[in-house]
Formats: structure tokens, sequence, C-alpha cells
């Protein structure tokens, strides 16, 4: 049996565009191989949602979205239809939360399951819908107005640092700052001028004076300075006897530091020597008798 060349053409025709109606849908990420079911969801904006967006489950991709519809004389303007897996059953009380899912892959659809409902959605029922917080609501919120408040101190930091700059004081002391630099280099030149010429005489004074030091620590070793504290220590005994000999009254030295009698005695004696002094002083004819032919004065 012949085969026309027109069969072969329709049948190259009908291969070539399932081939393409394949391709295309694969490109999108369909998959007409596997059953799935519709359900419907309604927002108030998208906020870049596109078609062929990923539907999630816990982070698990479970389908797509196949188209997006529009009605602006409606609340919620958009209507989303989603292909979900025929598998998946949804019960009430569930949502279609959108989410912004990262800053490259953008605004997707993820579950949010109800997992205390037993009824469950149908194909072609509609789904209530909700709408995340996103990365750039908590920007605007929480950083936005931190920001607000800094620019007013940044502002008046500017200015403060600005005056700060115009400062004569501060150039004056940036001067002075830098003339003590020329200073300290011209201080640390000299001290290496002088480590590298005086400090080798004084290391070798220095190690002079450690020999002596060391000569004069060997003759101490060498002397005999046991046997001199010895005599020392004998000498101060010695004294310490003569010091309680004479302290109790013994010898000499002791009656007359210690016997009172003795004492006054002395005193009058002295006292009796110096009154006979001055009245020799004042009468010497008592005492000497002087002639030239012998004759004796009458008393």
């Amino acid at each position: 049996m012949k085969i026309s060349k027109e069969i072969k053409v329709g049948v190259m025709v009908v291969v070539g565009f399932f081939a393409l109606f394949f391709g295309v849908n694969y490109l999108k990420g369909f998959n007409i191989f596997i059953p799935t079911n519709s359900y419907y969801a309604e927002y108030a904006a998208l906020d870049g949602l596109e078609k062929s967006a990923p539907v999630l489950i816990e982070g698990y991709k479970v389908g797509q979205i196949n188209d997006i519809e529009y009605d602006f004389s409606k609340a919620k303007p958009f209507t989303v239809r989603v292909s979900l897996d025929n598998d998946l059953k949804i019960p009430h009380g569930s949502r279609l939360e959108l989410f912004d899912n990262g800053l490259l892959d953008g605004k997707t659809i993820r579950i949010v399951l109800d997992k205390t409902q037993t009824e469950l959605y149908h194909t072609g029922d509609t789904i209530a819908s909700s709408v995340a917080r996103g990365l750039m609501d908590d920007v605007t919120e929480n950083i936005v107005p931190g920001v607000k408040g800094i620019i007013p101190q940044a502002d008046s930091l500017l200015i403060a640092y600005r005056l700060l700059a115009q400062n004569q004081s501060i150039y004056n002391t940036l001067q002075s700052l830098e003339t003590s630099g020329k200073n300290l280099e011209q201080i640390t030149a000299e001290l290496k001028k002088v480590l590298q010429s005086d400090l080798p005489v004084i290391l070798k004074d220095v190690k002079a004076i450690t020999g002596n030091l060391n000569s004069t620590t060997t003759d101490l070793d060498n002397a005999n300075i046991a046997g001199t504290l010895n005599k020392l220590d004998s000498t101060l005994q010695n004294i310490s006897n003569i010091t309680t000999k004479i302290d109790k009254g013994y010898g000499t030295l002791g009656l007359l530091i210690n016997d009172k009698a003795l004492y006054d005695k002395l005193n009058t004696t002295v006292n009796d020597a110096d009154l006979l002094m001055i009245d020799f002083k004042q009468n010497p004819k008592r005492y000497v008798h002087f002639s030239v032919f012998g004759k004796s004065e009458k008393k």
C-alpha cells in the first residue's frame, strides 16, 4: 500500500504541531502528561506576578499559574487561575497567598493549608486569597523612618564638621603639629647620632665600672669579714661589761657616778677652791709675804 505524499505531509504537520505545542508548554513549565485541577483566586494588586510562576507549598512546587484575567470594575480586579497536581487536595479554610519569593524569583503564590477542615475545594472553585508582607514593606515601615530621623542629624553633623574645618584654631593646631613633627624628627636624628657616637663610650665606661665592682666584690670575698665581725662583737661585749660594772658602782668611775655623797664632797671642794682663788686674787698679801730687808710685817 502506497502512502500518498499528501498523507505524509499531513502527518508531518500534525507531528510538528504536537511537538511545537509540547515544547512551548514545556518551556512554560507545563507538563501536559500530568493531570491537573484548576482553581481561582482574586487579588486587588499583583505587584509583578506573572504567568507560569510556580505555586508552592512549604517551598515545594505543586503547580503553576496558567492565566491572569482582569476586570477593573470589581473591587479585586485580578483573577488568577492556577493549575495544581490532580492528587493535591485543598481543604476549606486554606488560602492562596501572594508573597515575595526572594529578590531574583519575584512574586509567586503559596498555598496555606487549613488542616483542621475536612471539606475540600473542587476544581474550578475560587479559593480565598491573601497578600503576605514583603521585604520592601519591612524596609518602608522599619528602616525608612529611622533613615528619616538620621538625615537631620547627619545634616547637623556636616554643618558642624564644616564649621570645624573652617576654624582658624584648627588650622593653627595642625601647623603646630606639623612643626612638632619636624622637631621630633630632628630630635630623633640627634638621638640617633648620640647613640652612634657616645653610646659605645658609655658602654665602655660601664664595662670598666662593672670590672671594678667585680674586683671589689672579689676583695670583699677574700677579706676575713667573719673574723672582723667576731672582734667587733667581742669589743662591744667588753664595752657592755664595763658599762654594767660602772652602773653597779664598781671601780673609781663607778663610785663617782653612783656615790652621791662623794659627788657632793667633790662639788663642795670645787666651790671652796673657787672661793680660795677669788680671795687669793683679791688679798694676795694674806698668803705671800715679801721684804727686801727681811723684816716681816705685822700681822
